[in-house]
């Protein structure tokens, strides 16, 4: 601490030292920049030059990444280029094994044809036994009954494709043959209790989709009995429409 020494105070008064000097700010000394421009000149430049040589790297290891991934991919679409390559190869060779299935496959279409061709004309009788079981008058009996078959008119043709517009033809749609006309005909022989009996049965017949054309043939009244009712012996016929028809071994068959 250092001390003022100067004249003695007053007698009766403290002597009081001066304050310090302020110390000097650096803001009062002035800035000299001893570099010359041309070393700043190279310093910017040179910091240009890193950060173009950092995006220069930075872009190489982009396009770098990027070149990984399209081989990467490049590779997976060979793999898979190659392994369908082998699955042709060898399905080329299985083809020689399967080449009978489509000779095959029309042996059995030719078959099938043959076959609607030739059962195309069947009536399955239990059905029609059983629909003339369900149909019977009470009042009458049946002693007999023949059933026949028939050749069916022609059968209905599909039309010609028509011409287009640009002269080429659109196949019809796929039809299948339906006879038109009876296909066969049935005859019943019979007896009843009365003539009203008889209506009463050609009506029940008359009903039934599978036949058409009913008519009675002949009726004769027996003679009276003491033992029982007088009976009419009755012959009637009828024909079998095509809904007669089965077609089991055709493409309208269930």
């Amino acid at each position: 601490m250092s001390q003022y020494q100067g004249a003695p105070a007053p007698e009766g008064q403290v002597a009081v030292a001066p304050p310090p000097a302020a110390a000097p700010s650096r803001a009062a000394f002035p800035k000299v920049n001893l570099l010359p421009p041309l070393i700043t000149q190279e310093v910017k430049v040179r910091q240009a030059k890193l950060l173009l040589v950092g995006a220069a790297a930075v872009s190489v290891a982009v396009i770098g990444g990027m070149f990984v991934m399209a081989q990467n991919e490049v590779t997976s679409a060979q793999e898979g280029l190659d392994a369908a390559n082998a699955q042709s190869a060898q399905l080329a060779a299985q083809q020689a094994t399967y080449a009978e299935v489509p000779k095959v496959f029309a042996e059995v279409s030719a078959a099938q044809a043959q076959l609607a061709t030739a059962m195309g004309n069947e009536v399955r009788w239990s059905y029609v036994l059983n629909n003339l079981a369900l149909s019977i008058p009470r009042n009458v009996a049946l002693t007999g009954f023949t059933g026949t078959l028939g050749q069916a008119e022609a059968p209905v043709v599909p039309p010609a494709p028509a011409p287009n517009a640009d002269g080429s033809t659109t196949p019809a749609p796929e039809t299948p043959a339906v006879p038109v006309g009876p296909v066969g005909t049935i005859s019943y022989q019979g007896e009843a209790t009365s003539y009203r009996a008889i209506a009463s049965w050609l009506d029940s017949q008359a009903k039934q989709r599978t036949l058409d054309n009913v008519y009675l043939s002949s009726a004769t009244r027996g003679d009276a009995k003491d033992e029982g009712p007088t009976v009419v012996t009755f012959d009637s016929t009828a024909d079998l429409t095509p809904k007669s028809l089965s077609h089991r071994f055709d493409k309208t068959g269930n």
